[in-house]
């Protein structure tokens, strides 16, 4: 018992960003849930959500990071997040550490500012088209288990589902844009693909462009020459 407390609390302390970020997430949506049970309103949903009307107009910057901070309502589903997402950057910040520690902040600053500047471009379709991405928490937790789940460490690793089904952890972005699909808003699917596409960036910028594999078979379509 004490040797599993010793290492639970060692991954904890490697692991600060993720321990951090997971408290803030958990407590602010439980301040979020008290405030609409009791107070029967969502003033802290609407000082807090991600507007770049706002941000650019009354200069109110904390938006810049505030709708990251909040997953989704209180609910059984949000602890299933908060596993996934400590298992996935609890791995990415191991796949990082044999580089310098800025490179992970880096990558979640990429991951970050792409989730934003697109659910900004998507303000800026026509009203009867527009598609208003209120919280980026959600993105941002796809987008982290995305790149997770293309680690090489975890090319051929499982995991189980509700602790019953075994599947791939390859898996486990697309059954997560699933359950979010199944909540029958377009702003969550949406919120979903542009995670996993900013998953997906990540991955090629940072394993994929390095891959020595593509370096030679880029290598190889640069040295073919055209045909007369």
């Amino acid at each position: 018992m004490i040797d599993s407390v010793r290492q639970a609390t060692s991954i904890v302390l490697r692991h600060p960003f993720a321990t951090g970020f997971l408290l803030v997430s958990l407590i602010f949506s439980a301040f979020i849930a008290l405030d609409v049970r009791f107070g029967g309103k969502r003033a802290l949903l609407e000082i807090f959500m991600f507007s770049p009307r706002r941000i650019l107009y009354r200069k109110e910057i904390y938006r810049l990071i505030s709708p990251f901070i909040y997953i989704q309502p209180m609910s059984f589903m949000i602890i299933l997040d908060v596993v996934l997402l400590y298992r996935a950057i609890v791995d990415i910040e191991d796949h990082f550490s044999g580089r310098r520690k800025s490179d992970f902040y880096k990558a979640v600053l990429f991951l970050a500012s792409f989730i934003e500047i697109i659910s900004s471009l998507l303000y800026l379709l026509p009203v009867n088209a527009r598609i208003r991405i209120r919280w980026l928490g959600g993105p941002l937790v796809i987008s982290f288990i995305y790149f997770s789940s293309r680690l090489p460490l975890n090319r051929t690793a499982e995991i189980r589902w509700y602790g019953i089904i075994r599947l791939p952890v390859a898996y486990f972005p697309w059954i997560k844009l699933f359950t979010d699909a199944a909540k029958g808003t377009l702003e969550a699917i949406v919120g979903g693909l542009i995670g996993i596409f900013a998953g997906h960036l990540l991955y090629f910028f940072t394993i994929v462009v390095n891959d020595p594999e593509y370096q030679q078979a880029r290598n190889a379509r640069r040295n073919l020459q055209p045909l007369h």
